[in-house]
């Protein structure tokens, strides 16, 4: 992880075009991550102290934002990053469109599109992976699970290219603790 100042979460709404930033949400027990999007989280990353950042980002242009989580702690982080968590609006309850790891921040939302959705990209690097930037596409179903292994799915992305949704991340007690499991 850089050094650079953690920036404020902010929630980045894009719609035709245009993006507008918003002010940040309160993270501080975050009542903004759904009961459902806890318990995926906690299921997959058993035992340990897990912290995150969030963003409700308008990924597909449907007016109703997707929600990006980056997961820090033992079981979600390696020396080449963490996990980044992409969750759509199902009904009344959340569903995956992407686990992605290991990813570093900060986590930016691109200017391109695949299947509708807007490209994330992130910061790569450490644990045998050469630094860089990638594009990560959404394929009509998810986004790429490792952004290290290039395909049609992962391009070589530019330095600073898109708008940060999530912050630059350098210790763990800047992000919110989750909670247990409800």
């Amino acid at each position: 992880m850089t050094s650079r100042a953690l920036l404020a979460a902010a929630v980045l709404v894009l719609g035709t075009g245009t993006a507008t930033l918003l002010p940040a949400r309160a993270t501080a027990a975050d009542p903004a991550l759904p009961d459902d999007v806890v318990s995926t989280i906690r299921k997959a990353n058993v035992g340990g102290a897990l912290a995150t950042l969030s963003a409700w980002v308008d990924l597909d242009g449907d007016v109703q934002p997707e929600l990006l989580v980056y997961v820090v702690g033992p079981g979600a982080c390696g020396t080449g990053g963490c996990t980044l968590w992409v969750f759509a609006r199902n009904g009344s309850e959340y569903r995956v469109v992407g686990k992605i790891g290991p990813v570093q921040t900060p986590v930016r939302v691109g200017t391109g599109t695949g299947a509708g959705w807007r490209d994330l990209v992130v910061a790569v690097g450490g644990g045998g992976a050469r630094a860089g930037w990638r594009q990560l596409v959404f394929d009509g179903r998810t986004y790429p699970r490792n952004p290290t292994v290039m395909s049609s799915q992962v391009k070589t992305a530019a330095a600073g290219e898109g708008d940060i949704v999530i912050p630059e991340l350098h210790a763990f007690s800047d992000a919110t603790p989750l909670p247990p499991a409800r």
